[in-house]
């Protein structure tokens, strides 16, 4: 297997709204909205495949993520999912 077509590793990370207003977020390439309050976060989890390589890009009131399989919680709570693969937020 060469570097190219290596699975990328398993990862998660966690968007958190400072501002005081609330920021849309954008899920490409799927077309979908959704709002983020202030003080709210969204936990974003990529799992592995060997076709997609995310990106997150910020405004200034919006975020765009765009990944073709991604699991997103708001707060703990499952609110996206299209991915293949069994994902558990994981519990503090």
């Amino acid at each position: 297997m060469t570097n190219a077509s290596k699975p990328r590793a398993v990862g998660w990370i966690i968007l958190r709204n400072n501002q005081p207003k609330t920021m849309n977020v954008l899920v490409e390439p799927y077309g979908l909205a959704y709002e983020m309050p202030p003080g709210d976060n969204f936990q974003v989890y990529f799992p592995p495949t060997e076709v997609d390589i995310p990106s997150i890009e910020y405004a200034e009131d919006v975020i765009s993520i765009h990944a073709f399989d991604v699991v997103i919680y708001l707060n703990g709570e499952e609110i996206h999912n299209y991915s293949e693969v069994p994902v558990t937020f994981p519990k503090a």
